[in-house]
């Protein structure tokens, strides 16, 4: 699976707190709980903490976040998470989350209301099973319904319901192209598993077939006739539902196979499409110029996450939309979330990005 080399945030109290009564009752930076990373030096850690520090201190800034008009209540709330058993990665974000108003200038602190929009540090969060087409190794590919350059270093990516705005440190492409031979090989090592879990089904059967006379065998050969010919009917018939199993599962891992082996090279490295047929219910996909409906897949760029002297440094930024109303989020929040968006200075927050590190 594809790690992406991320870091880890502590406990941070910003100085950038609103003054006035009113706004400090509607607005509050949460505090962030150290996490523990191996394989840092205490310079890496200094410099992602004072990105992470830059990147909420710009989102306090923001008047529409830090003075929200009643009734609306904001709170930025800092995560961090690890990456499991992998040294120097972790993954950072910083949500501008709605509350829940109790009474007159006092917000519910205990439920989050609607927490949509988020400013992810150097995480990807299109990278799951609700945004992500397939999986392998090197990471999750995608098929988004808009991939754009907006501007130099950032990107709207919409996947489903979501936009993703990705602003890349050093202006490299947030996304590449997904290739017909990476595609293939994904495909293929993912039908070999069902040909493997197949086998597996057939040894298990075996293993029954063996076990029944082992413990029974004297008994089976007391039986009448037809108790035996019952038993030898049923293990025929499951060991050719066995076989019939591992011939289906073996099949598409064959063709797969077949299809890589008679790609030239040049096809091999033509992006891939997928097609979707019979009104969107079956998928195919195809190499060469993607067009509409049809979808490209892509995958993050690996040269924002490869490993560097700067390991501190933020690399990119991924600012995470909900499309439409969710089901719990008021009315007032919705609007607001709205307007935040429509009105959100991507270039401020790509020189604050840019500020920070090296």
């Amino acid at each position: 699976m594809h790690r992406t080399h991320l870091f880890p945030l502590v406990l941070l109290l910003l100085a950038a707190q609103p003054v006035a009564a009113e706004s400090s009752a509607r607005f509050r930076i949460d505090p962030l709980a150290k996490v523990k990373i191996q394989g840092l030096s205490a310079k890496d850690i200094a410099t992602f903490y004072a990105g992470v520090d830059a990147i909420t201190n710009h989102l306090a800034s923001i008047p529409a976040v830090n003075t929200p008009a009643p009734p609306v209540c904001i709170a930025l709330q800092r995560e961090v998470f690890r990456v499991p058993l992998t040294p120097n990665q972790a993954q950072g974000k910083v949500n501008i989350s709605y509350l829940a108003q109790m009474s007159g200038q006092t917000c519910r602190a205990a439920k989050i209301v609607n927490s949509s929009v988020e400013m992810n540090l150097n995480y990807a969060p299109f990278h799951n099973q609700n945004a992500g087409y397939s999986q392998d190794d090197a990471g999750w590919m995608l098929a988004p319904q808009t991939y754009t350059k907006l501007d130099d270093g950032l990107f709207l990516i919409q996947i489903r319901s979501r936009r993703y705005y990705v602003i890349t440190r050093d202006r490299e492409p947030a996304l590449v192209p997904v290739t017909m031979e990476r595609y293939l090989k994904s495909a293929e090592r993912k039908a070999q598993q069902q040909v493997e879990e197949a086998e597996q089904a057939g040894q298990r059967h075996e293993e029954w077939v063996n076990d029944m006379h082992s413990q029974y065998g004297r008994n089976l050969e007391k039986a009448d006739a037809k108790m035996r010919s019952m038993l030898a009917t049923n293990i025929q018939q499951a060991d050719k539902q066995n076989q019939e199993l591992l011939a289906k599962a073996k099949a598409p891992r064959d063709e797969l196979r077949g299809r890589l082996a008679s790609l030239s090279p040049e096809q091999r490295a033509q992006p891939a499409c997928l097609e979707f047929l019979k009104g969107g219910l079956e998928e195919n996909v195809t190499g060469g110029r993607c067009v509409a409906p049809a979808l490209g897949l892509f995958a993050l760029n690996p040269a924002l996450s490869k490993p560097g002297a700067d390991k501190g440094t933020l690399r990119y930024l991924v600012i995470e939309v909900l499309d439409g109303r969710h089901s719990t989020e008021a009315e007032h929040n919705h609007n607001h979330r709205t307007q935040l968006m429509e009105h959100f200075d991507f270039a401020a927050l790509a020189r604050v990005l840019r500020s920070t590190g090296k």
